[in-house]
Order: C-alpha cells, then sequence, then structure tokens
C-alpha cells in the first residue's frame, strides 16, 4: 500500500503486510519511507493503522515486523507502533548482499485491547 503524504498528496513511502500464514492467522509486515519524511513520524503513523487494520479487520492475530539490528530508526518505529521486541534472529536475511541479523518484533490482537484508536 502506499503511504502519501495528506498534505501535498505526494508518495512518502510504502507498507504491507506479506508472508500471511493464514493456518496460524499471522503476517509480517514490512514498510520504507522516502528519506525526507524520515523522522517525522510517518512510518509509525502507518505502522499503527495498517496494524490495527491487519489485527482487526484481517482476521490476522499476530504480526511480526523484522528489522536489521543496525537500524535503530526502524527498532524505534516498532516500539513507538506497540510492537514488542522477542529476539534476534541470527544470520536471517540477506541485506545489501550481506547475511545480517533480524531483530524480531511482535504486536499480537491481545496487545489492542485497551489500546488508544489509532490516529486517522
Amino acid at each position: 500500500m502506499a503511504i502519501i503524504d495528506s498534505a501535498t498528496r505526494v508518495l512518502a513511502g510504502s507498507i504491507g503486510v506479506h508472508d500471511l500464514d493464514w493456518r496460524s492467522q499471522k503476517g509480517e509486515i514490512g514498510y520504507w519511507v522516502v528519506r525526507e519524511l524520515r523522522g517525522l513520524g510517518v512510518a509509525t503513523r502507518a505502522l499503527r493503522l495498517l496494524s490495527r487494520w491487519a489485527l482487526r479487520d484481517l482476521g490476522l492475530a499476530r504480526l511480526e515486523l523484522l528489522a536489521d539490528v543496525r537500524n535503530v530508526p526502524s527498532h524505534r518505529v516498532a516500539e513507538s507502533a506497540g510492537f514488542v521486541r522477542e529476539g534476534v534472529l541470527r544470520s536471517a536475511r540477506v541485506v545489501k548482499d550481506a547475511r545480517c541479523d533480524m531483530a524480531l518484533y511482535s504486536l499480537v490482537r491481545a496487545d489492542l485491547e485497551g489500546a488508544a484508536p489509532p490516529d486517522r
């Protein structure tokens, strides 16, 4: 899905749920934001909106988010959106032609109970 800057109507990034496992009711969520809009809350807002939709309306019970252990801004986005860090998957992905460790975050449907409504 496209992330569109509401003020300028310009593409701000992309976000989506992939690797869906309907039997386990889980999926992985990933995103990116253009460099000029990073640090402004764009990714956090999009992540909150899409993850709540996936858990409440799409019927998933668990979302996972993997971030390169060196990508501290992505860790902050995940945590700001309510994701919980579960650990590190060693040598889990190839990033820029090299194997790297990935921090595993999750958000489960029960985490949303009592949560404030997402920004609209």
